[in-house]
């Protein structure tokens, strides 16, 4: 009997320690696969700041190279877009501006992205603000940098102009068929005469 008691203590014994074995393995795997995780993150994190550096340097290296006094151009595009996405541009005199629908300008511009031309802008990182020329660097408190979503205005402008094209299609298109009916009318008004007019024609033979 108390053989039995023993083997029956032991068997649970092992069936305890595997269960230990079997959570500590579980939990080991888990901060395993957490810590994997965390440092994809990480290295994302990293990527996305060195080309936002890169970005960044590069844009700074191209405007040092803008030049300036009577052989360089009025004006030129920078590298830097202001909060709306409007590009920032420098005379040919030093001084930097935005230039509005209307074509008012503003020489007290704040970049806070970098575009390239016909491409998409990139947002500023509070890391790399000193890389931008004094003349519109944004201060540390900007609260325009670092997001993502900040050019987002002028995404939904260029799918309202994409809507608005697409309309203005259809409308020539209306426009198109609606000449064709109509001239499928004028057609049809004039084969009606000239039919009245054969039949008057024949109705004047027969009388003569």
């Amino acid at each position: 009997m108390s053989t039995m008691k023993n083997k029956l203590k032991r068997a649970a014994a092992m069936a305890a320690t595997g269960a230990k074995r079997a959570a500590a393995a579980t939990a080991s795997g888990a901060k395993r696969a957490a810590a994997a995780t965390a440092a994809g993150a990480k290295r994302a994190a990293a990527a996305t700041a060195s080309a936002t550096e890169r970005a960044a340097v590069a844009a700074r290296a191209k405007y040092d190279k803008m030049q300036e006094g009577r052989k360089a151009p009025a004006t030129a595009p920078t590298p830097y877009v202001n909060q709306n996405g409007n590009r920032i541009y420098k005379s040919n005199k030093g001084a930097v501006f935005t230039k509005n629908v209307e074509g008012n300008r503003n020489y007290t511009p704040v970049a806070v992205g970098i575009k390239e031309p016909n491409g998409k802008a990139m947002p500023l990182k509070v890391i790399n603000k000193n890389t931008v020329p004094m003349n519109m660097r944004p201060n540390k408190n900007n609260k325009n940098l670092d997001k993502t979503g900040l050019f987002n205005k002028e995404k939904e402008l260029m799918k309202k102009n994409m809507m608005f094209n697409k309309e203005k299609e259809l409308m020539k298109k209306n426009m198109m068929f609606n000449k064709e009916k109509e001239l499928m009318k004028k057609n049809m008004m004039f084969n009606k005469e000239k039919e009245l007019m054969n039949k008057n024609m024949m109705l004047m033979k027969k009388n003569l």
